[in-house]
């Protein structure tokens, strides 16, 4: 038996289970391990598409579906409104690990 990929790991159980794999407890590890496969070039059109309903943790620590979220202020997006307008779907700044990639 082997380990299965990263990409047949993300295909088959992350997204193909998008909607109810990410728990509250496992979202953070998940968000990053994701992340380091973007960063490694891994990721194609069709998992970005895949992974819109993945869930992540909002700033006040609720699962929302991807394409629901915004960037928070703490990631500097081109448009900032986290300060005017309140709503939890801003992403949760705990993602965040390393101060060279925000």
């Amino acid at each position: 038996m082997k380990e299965p990929s990263d990409l047949s790991f993300i295909e088959k159980t992350i997204i193909a289970q998008a909607e109810t794999y990410i728990t509250e407890e496992n979202a953070l590890q998940i968000g990053r391990y994701l992340f380091n496969a973007h960063k490694k070039g891994r990721l194609h059109e069709q998992h970005y598409e895949g992974l819109q309903k993945l869930k992540i943790l909002t700033q006040d620590k609720n699962l929302i579906s991807a394409e629901t979220a915004y960037l928070s202020d703490f990631y500097e997006p081109e448009l900032r409104i986290e300060s005017i307008y309140k709503y939890d779907f801003y992403v949760s700044n705990t993602y965040f690990e390393n101060p060279d990639i925000k």
